[in-house]
This record gives structure tokens, sequence and C-alpha cells, in this order.
């Protein structure tokens, strides 16, 4: 199916550093999960400022992967010919290295019992419903299939429409099925057609860049003053970035470090191993944590520095060693079996 006139890539889109600010989306995730919860990570609580900073990525970071996934998505979106092995090629490139992961996951909780510890006979429940942090594959294949299939009915034209709808089921919040992480998937639906706009309206985007980014940017300042006040008063950064207000934040943000963040030449090789790092980067973190409250290390800087480290550190390390062996990159790191660790990851393209 030939790409609609309105699709005309947007020219400072594509010179973008969409591979940068993926790679900065990764190290937030990282960093949210050094910090932890009240029960995890650092176990760091209001007021200090962690908490709120913690509370602040965990709004961005995974609407921000979303959004990613559909600027790549509207690059090629899959022919009604074609869908099935799309499809194909997510479960490949998403499915299995993540299920491998969560497997792994789930043996080192069991063993050492911890709080993702899985009784034996329902490690089956780990392919079709959330756990841990793999929930997001879930909902990004169910994403996937669905908009992909809905694009195949409307000739790809329907993108506004269905953004009414996805934010309309978002706000709502009716879908409360855990089942594929379904309740999620429908929360990230708008930033994943959000993406799919911002490439298919690139010319109407294009014409208008100057006010929109100064609407961007007021936006996104006035949330911030809004959610100090809030904290201030009420010790808590509301989270649900499903509702319209943190969703206006974060799409705000989104532009703003899409269309002004500088291109960072040392981030550039770290961008084909971020789906390594969203997968395996809870064992570096929580590997680094463990070994300084052996040594008796209790700095909170220290903890900040090694958590963040290990999270990356250890990945990369997997992901430099698996991709020199062809089974091991096919199943581990989800690339095809013709060598093709320089892909970009985490969010790939459809080709």
């Amino acid at each position: 199916m030939p790409v609609p006139p309105h699709a005309t890539p947007l020219s400072a889109l594509d010179k973008s550093p969409i591979e940068d600010l993926r790679v900065i989306t990764i190290l937030m995730v990282v960093l949210y999960h050094v910090i932890g919860l009240s029960d995890s990570g650092l176990r760091v609580v209001a007021p200090h400022p962690l908490r709120a900073l913690a509370d602040l990525l965990n709004i961005f970071m995974m609407p921000a992967f979303a959004l990613i996934a559909g600027l790549v998505y509207a690059v090629r979106p899959p022919t009604l010919r074609g869908f099935a092995p799309f499809m194909a090629r997510k479960l490949q490139r998403l499915a299995i290295p993540g299920l491998v992961a969560s497997l792994i996951f789930a043996a080192i909780a069991t063993i050492m019992h911890l709080r993702w510890a899985v009784e034996p006979a329902s490690l089956w429940r780990l392919a079709v419903y959330p756990y841990a942090h793999f929930w997001f594959l879930q909902s990004l294949l169910t994403i996937f299939l669905l908009v992909g299939f809905a694009d195949e009915v409307t000739g790809q034209r329907a993108a506004l429409a269905l953004l009414a709808v996805s934010l309309l089921l978002a706000n709502m919040d009716i879908v409360q099925s855990s089942f594929f992480s379904l309740r999620s998937t429908i929360g990230l639906l708008p930033y994943f057609i959000i993406g799919i706009c911002l490439r298919r309206h690139a010319r109407w985007i294009e014409a208008r860049s100057g006010l929109i980014l100064a609407i961007a940017l007021a936006c996104a300042l006035l949330w911030c003053l809004v959610t100090a006040i809030d904290y201030a008063r009420i010790g808590r950064v509301d989270q649900a970035y499903r509702q319209w207000w943190p969703m206006i934040f974060v799409v705000s943000l989104f532009l703003l470090l899409l269309f002004r963040l500088p291109h960072h030449r040392r981030l550039a090789p770290f961008g084909p191993m971020t789906f390594t790092i969203y997968l395996y980067h809870v064992l570096g973190t929580a590997g680094a944590r463990t070994l300084l409250h052996k040594l008796g290390v209790q700095s909170l800087p220290l903890h900040l520095l090694a958590g963040v480290a290990g999270g990356v550190l250890l990945p990369v390390a997997l992901h430099l060693l698996a991709s020199r062996w062809p089974p091991a990159a096919h199943i581990i790191l989800g690339l095809r079996p013709r060598g093709t660790a320089s892909r970009r990851a985490l969010i790939p393209s459809n080709s």
C-alpha cells in the first residue's frame, strides 16, 4: 500500500535525535528502578526529592517509549498481505526475548526468595499476564495488533479518529482486565497513535512548528508549576498518565525533546542495546545495591551511581556477548539470524 500523501516525513523530525531520546528514556527507566518504591529499590519515600523525581519519571518514561514506537511504526506500516509476517517479526523481536528474560528473572527471584518469586506451576502466567516490568512488551504487541489491523481497514487514513477513540477509552478507564496487560495497553494506546499522527500529519506540523513548540513549552512549565504546588500540599505526584492533564505534560515534554534535544554522538553505541538494557537492567540495579549493602555502604549518592552503572553495564555486557553467537542473538536479543546486532532496539522498526 502506498504511503498517504499526508505522511510525508517531517524534515525536522527526520533530523531529530530519535536514538538519543531512546537512550535517555531507558536511562530514566534504570534510574526509576534504582530509586524504587516504598518497598523496593532504595525505598525512598516522600518528601525526599528523589521520590518526586521517581514519580515524574514514572509518568513520562513508558508513554515516551509508546510515542517513539508510533513514530517508527508509521514509517512503514504493514500491508494487509504483510500483516501476518509483520506480527511474526514482532513476536520474534519482542515476545521471545521478553519471555526468556522473564523466565530468567523469575528463576532468580524464586531461588533468592524475592518478591517476584513464581511457583513452577504458575510459570505459564508469565506469557499472558503482566509480570514485573515485562508488561510493556505485552502492551506493545497488543497495540501493534490493534493499530495494524485498524490501519488496514481504514486505509491508514483514520489516525485522528483512532486517537479520539483511544483518548476516550483511556480517560474512562473502563478496561480493567490484566490479561495480556490490557488495562495498561489502553493507557498507552493514545501515545502510540499520537506518534503516528506526528509522522502522518508532518506537513501540517512543520508549517506550525514554532507555535506548537511554544504551546508545548508553556504547557510543560504550567504542569510543573501546578505539580510542584500539589506536591508541597499533599506530598505526592499524580502518576495517572492515562488522564488528560498528565498526558498534556508527557506529549509536550516529548515534543520539546524530539525537536530540540541536541544530538550526542557518545550515546549512539548504546542505541542498539536499549532493548537488552530494558530486559535485564533490574538484575544489575539489584546486584549493585546488594553488593553495596554487604560492604556496609549506605551513601545514597553512591547507591544511585552504582545502581545506574550496574543497570546499564550488565545488560551491555550481555548484549555484546550474546550478539557474537547467532542463536543467542536470536533468542535473547531478538535479533534476526543474519547478524543484525546493529538494529535499533526496544522499539524496533518494521523492516
